[in-house]
Formats: structure tokens, sequence, C-alpha cells
């Protein structure tokens, strides 16, 4: 996630999908404040799977993304973890 070609930081990303809940929560969290847009989307709708590691931290980090975030799709991807994800059980 620290590497400076944006597109190796998408495909991490993408990767960490293979990890642990909490894993994937850390490395959500941190793609969050990517420069890269397509990080931060991916950050955003992952936190909609694995938010449920804090749910709290999860709500805010949401909530920012929605409003303060350029991206459109970014914003829609926040929309989305907060109304049909973030609040399922892991096994949903």
């Amino acid at each position: 996630m620290q590497d400076a070609d944006g597109g190796v930081r998408v495909r991490a990303s993408v990767a960490s999908r293979a990890l642990s809940p909490a894993e994937q929560f850390a490395i959500a969290c941190m793609g969050i404040h990517d420069s890269n847009a397509r990080v931060r989307y991916d950050a955003a709708s992952r936190l909609g799977s694995v938010g449920h590691c804090d749910l709290t931290q999860t709500q805010e980090i949401l909530k920012n993304l929605l409003r303060e975030d350029p991206e459109t799709d970014v914003r829609a991807a926040a929309v989305d973890a907060i109304a049909t994800r973030c609040f399922m059980p892991p096994d949903n």
C-alpha cells in the first residue's frame, strides 16, 4: 500500500480480500487516505464488508468520505457501504 505506483496499490487493495477481516479492515483504513481514487473506492467498498470489525470507526470513515471525497465513485461506494452492507453480520 506504500508503492509509488497507484496501479500497484489498487492491486494490493484488491488482493487483500484473501486476508482475515481484521487485516482487510486495517488495509481499508489505510486506503481511504490514498491519492488514487480507485484505492479509496475499493477501501470504501471493503469497509462495507468488514466494517463490523469496528463499526463506530467505520461509520465515521464512511460519513467523512461521503462529505469530503472529491470523487463521485468514492462517495457512491461510501453510500453503498452505509446503506446496504455495513450493518450486516459477517456471514451475510
